[in-house]
């Protein structure tokens, strides 16, 4: 397992062509500008695991990128009461990692592990988040992800009759307190990107080593969080009673 980004070697021209014609067969990254395209290409590493890794652990592993199957079989584990259910297999074209980034904290919401020996894709964080930023399609598609597995749950509950029935996603079945709680005081009007780059910050400084200096990130344009030091404070206050008085 790793929680530091993969390093991305140089890529030649049939290798580039070869990761182009693979991103526009997989979903969402078919809805994206052939720009895009270019940019996300030549910016994948490549990473190869044998049998029975183990690439993420549940509510431990905190992702610097997300893994884009290209050959071989994952299965995506959920341990819940001491029990461990295999909720899904990731095969070619299949995506691991955004909704843990974009809506929990950067924190694997399963255990991920290798069924047989799988070659990934890893696109860092940060350029994931900068396309769900600028393309709206491509972050609804993990939207509509979270939609659909709510449903199956909420069908498997009323039919038994009982909650207990229903699978019990780590991340899904959070309170509502747990999630607001994951992220740092934004503002009403405050896009989720925003607050979700900034629930990343926070996770990634409690893992800093004592003693190193932490710094925040610039607060967003418009977001209200921008503070003036105390100089500049006193000399707003002193053109203010100069002006009062004159």
């Amino acid at each position: 397992m790793e929680n530091f980004a993969c390093p991305i070697p140089p890529v030649d021209l049939e290798h580039l062509d070869d990761r182009q014609a693979f991103l526009l067969s997989v979903a969402p990254f078919q809805l994206l500008p052939p720009a895009e395209i270019d940019t996300v290409a030549a910016n994948l590493a490549e990473q190869t695991h044998p049998e029975g890794a183990v690439l993420f652990d549940q509510e431990k592993t905190l992702l610097s990128h997300i893994l884009i199957v290209r050959t071989g079989r994952l299965e995506r584990i959920i341990e819940e009461n001491g029990r461990q259910t295999v909720q899904k297999n990731l095969t070619p074209g299949r995506i691991y990692g955004g909704i843990s980034l974009l809506f929990n904290s950067g924190i694997s919401t399963s255990t991920v592990r290798c069924i047989e020996a799988a070659g990934v894709y890893c696109l860092d964080r940060e350029n994931f988040l900068r396309l769900c930023i600028q393309h709206r399609a491509f972050a609804g598609y993990f939207v509509d992800a979270i939609d659909k597995g709510r449903k199956p749950s909420r069908e498997a509950a009323s039919t038994a009759g009982s909650a207990e029935a229903a699978p019990k996603d780590s991340f899904l079945w959070k309170t509502v307190g747990d999630l607001a709680r994951t992220f740092p005081a934004c503002q009403a009007g405050t896009p989720m990107m925003i607050c979700a780059q900034r629930s990343l910050w926070r996770a990634d400084q409690q893992k800093t080593p004592p003693g190193q200096k932490r710094r925040r990130p610039a607060p967003a344009a418009g977001s209200g969080l921008f503070r003036r030091s105390w100089p500049a404070r006193r000399r707003a206050a002193g053109r203010s009673w100069r002006r009062s008085n004159r």
